[in-house]
């Protein structure tokens, strides 16, 4: 059945109508972009975990500081990135088991 005033059919319309209408003590917002959202995440991602990433630029510090060779840093940051690797899956299923709201409680 389409409205005489619109031509577009009723259901359609309240359809519309209700999607978009605004109800009061309610703020309207832009529409939400997971792909900006997305892409802005893994920025910040990207340039918190550089080190992880790409760990050569504090090698020659850690081999002046620590006054080791060029292996033994090598070996050390791969000590290093291969435990965040072990300890990533257990500890990603332990809080996928575990209470939402008693971790963020915390």
């Amino acid at each position: 059945m389409a409205d005489p005033r619109s031509g577009v059919s009723l259901p359609v319309a309240h359809s519309l109508i209700s999607r978009s209408a605004v109800r009061p003590g309610q703020m309207s917002s832009a529409p939400f972009r997971p792909r900006a959202f997305l892409l802005s995440v893994w920025g910040v991602n990207v340039v918190i975990n550089a080190f992880y990433i790409a760990p050569a630029p504090v090698f020659t510090d850690m081999i002046e500081d620590l006054g080791i060779s060029n292996a033994q840093a090598g070996g050390l940051i791969s000590f290093y990135l291969l435990a965040i690797l072990l300890f990533q899956i257990p500890a990603g299923y332990a809080i996928d088991r575990s209470d939402p709201r008693r971790i963020v409680r915390r």
